[in-house]
């Protein structure tokens, strides 16, 4: 039976499909128990809104993971852009400088985390721990403990009304999704998370192409963070606090395994990021309290990553 379950889970049909099914399942499942509510078009055009920056912040996350790293300060790092990005708006009073801003925080965020790494010898999910929290105190203290910094409401609206926070969307993942799964560059990102030792040995300069990953992955989070001040219109140091544990659920939700390699896939953000938010969405439409919601994702997170798919032993 246990070898009948592992050849299940070896099974690429199986793999591509099961993001997919799972949507599916939390889809009926909310429908049945909110009659008919959850699956009304303006709670599913909520539901979609949602998922753009998760979509966008774990589609990053995904080419990290895909590399056998794990970065557990993506929402630190999207909340640390945010606040970039909004001195750059309230700097310079162009909507612009305030993209830039946001992506420039997250390449920053993402090469010193990468650049420390390799200078300190240290894990990257290890590094990114510690990040995680310096990067919570540091937005606390320049938000003062409860200080809401706003942006001009009336340009947030109507760059909103453009539909910018899709077409950001829609921009990167199409760019991502070129990148990552019909280029070299993705596929020497996949040969390192699935056997480094071997993509060096082929030639592969492995911290270059580490770099390249993690600078992706910082746009990621720029275009992640503009969104958010678009859609929000201010940053508090609350903002951005659940991307970390999201980002992660969303990644292994969405059918990338927890130590990257070749099954790695680029739409594993998207399917993923839209999987938790429809599961946060229809927790809280039927009234569940949020503690209990926050302990069903990390529940959903454990159980996914012991069904997920395990690389061979060869390769370790």
């Amino acid at each position: 039976m246990k070898e009948k379950m592992l050849k299940v889970k070896e099974n690429r049909i199986v793999s591509y499909f099961m993001p997919l099914l799972i949507m599916v399942i939390v889809v009926l499942v909310f429908a049945v128990w909110t009659q008919g509510r959850f699956v009304r078009s303006k709670n599913l055009m909520m539901i979609l809104n949602q998922a753009i920056i998760l979509g966008l912040v774990a589609t990053g996350a995904v080419i990290i993971f895909s590399t056998s790293r794990i970065s557990a300060a993506m929402g630190g790092s999207t909340a640390m852009a945010c606040i970039i990005g909004t001195y750059a708006f309230l700097a310079t009073d162009s909507p612009v400088a305030m993209i830039l801003g946001c992506i420039g925080g997250g390449l920053l965020i993402m090469l010193v985390t990468i650049g420390l790494s390799k200078i300190l010898h240290m894990d990257v999910m290890i590094l990114s721990m510690i990040f995680m929290t310096l990067l919570m105190a540091i937005q606390e203290w320049v938000l003062d403990g409860g200080k809401i910094l706003s942006l001009d409401h009336g340009t947030m609206k109507s760059l909103e009304k453009m539909n910018l926070p899709l077409i950001l969307c829609l921009v990167f993942l199409a760019a991502a999704a070129v990148l990552f799964e019909f280029s070299k560059f993705g596929r020497q990102l996949k040969m390192i998370g699935s056997n480094e030792t071997c993509a060096r040995q082929n030639g592969i300069n492995a911290q270059k192409m580490l770099t390249k990953a993690f600078l992706l992955a910082g746009v990621a989070v720029g275009l992640g963070s503009a969104v958010i001040l678009i859609r929000s219109a201010s940053i508090s140091q609350f903002t951005a606090n659940s991307l970390n544990m999201d980002a992660m659920l969303a990644v292994v939700l969405g059918g990338t395994p927890i130590r990257g390699g070749t099954r790695s896939k680029i739409l594993s953000g998207i399917w993923g990021a839209l999987t938790v938010s429809m599961l946060t969405n229809g927790l809280s439409m039927a009234g569940i309290d949020a503690i209990w919601i926050q302990a069903v994702r990390g529940v959903f997170f454990i159980v996914v990553i012991a069904l997920s798919d395990k690389r061979s032993e060869i390769l370790n």
